[in-house]
């Protein structure tokens, strides 16, 4: 059945009774936040991570089950699917179509003991447990293990170029500072262009020059030669505009290359995301989707590594050919 999402759980009424609880019979807690960015999650383990929840509550008495999970589809807010049933609950991972937001898992024994495992779409698990057991840390770190499992492995290149959204923020930042050196150096260029002004080159003093001419005209007599000193003096540091505009070319061309490398590191990184999710529920429908993703995986990889060698074999021949 479908809710609303204002009526997930009545959670908070459940831990504040069961703090009222802690307080009279000594109940102990336990909680964990597992970050585990491109965790997989399917049937198998599900099922382990419910054999520890409910040794977790047991004690010979009745397991209260209630499983909720949020989709989000295009509709603000997404749907709610709450049931108290694992065999009804896999059904419904594995039609789904819009992606699963998070996935809720909760046991109690009454108000004795309970566990709470919330699996998000970004790469984190939620794991809280409380129980008057003894050996509750034991359990709990057994349930947090097996969360752990979902783990995939991936290469650190994958974790630190995917999983870090500083990666991504640091592209779209140079992006934007890129893009204003070139909408400044191109706005410099249309401006030198209308106002600049060309000499013969010959007239404008080459570097140290001016110093030498000044002193041969201190000690002639040549009135022409002490005016044409005067007026050379003026161009000191002076560049003819075609000089410039040949410079600013230059800039333009590399600030268009920078900029286009980085939007295509950018576009390549947001591919790379899809092709690596932070959660990926495993079920049903999904299982020909994770394949796909596989598959491309590979062909990315092996495009990757290909690129990588004919870059070092060329950076070898133009090394070679410029001894």
């Amino acid at each position: 059945m479908s809710k609303s999402p204002d009526n997930t759980s009545p959670t908070r009424t459940h831990s504040d009774s069961t703090e009222s609880i802690e307080e009279a019979h000594g109940i102990t807690r336990a909680s964990e936040i597992v970050r585990i960015p491109g965790y997989l999650l399917d049937q198998e383990t599900l099922q382990r991570i419910e054999d520890v929840a409910k040794d977790i509550v047991g004690n010979g008495g009745k397991i209260d089950h209630k499983y909720e999970m949020r989709s989000s589809p295009r509709t603000p807010g997404g749907h709610v699917f709450s049931c108290k049933n694992l065999d009804v609950l896999l059904p419904r991972l594995g039609s789904k179509e819009e992606p699963v937001e998070n996935l809720s898992l909760r046991y109690s024994n009454g108000v004795s003991a309970g566990a709470n495992i919330v699996f998000e779409s970004d790469g984190t698990v939620r794991a809280k447990a409380f129980s008057h057991a003894p050996d509750l840390q034991f359990d709990f770190d057994r349930l947090v293990r097996e969360i752990s499992d979902c783990d995939q492995q991936y290469s650190w290149p994958i974790r630190f170029l995917v999983y870090k959204p500083g990666v991504r923020r640091l592209f779209r930042f140079a992006i934007i500072l890129l893009s204003v050196f070139l909408m400044g150096t191109l706005a410099f260029y249309v401006y030198a262009r209308r106002v600049g002004v060309n000499v013969d080159p010959s007239v404008i003093p080459p570097g140290e020059t001016i110093a030498n001419r000044v002193d041969e005209a201190i000690k002639s007599n040549d009135v022409n030669q002490k005016i044409n000193v005067l007026l050379s003096a003026q161009l000191k540091g002076f560049a003819n505009i075609r000089d410039i505009l040949a410079l600013q070319r230059r800039i333009l061309a590399w600030l268009l290359i920078a900029l286009a490398v980085t939007s295509i590191g950018l576009l390549i990184l947001k591919y790379f995301a899809r092709l690596y999710p932070k959660a990926f529920f495993l079920f049903g429908k999904s299982e020909r989707t994770w394949t796909q993703l596989q598959r491309r995986r590979e062909i990315w990889g092996g495009a990757i590594m290909i690129g990588f060698f004919i870059n070092i074999i060329a950076g070898l021949v133009v090394g070679l050919l410029l001894k």
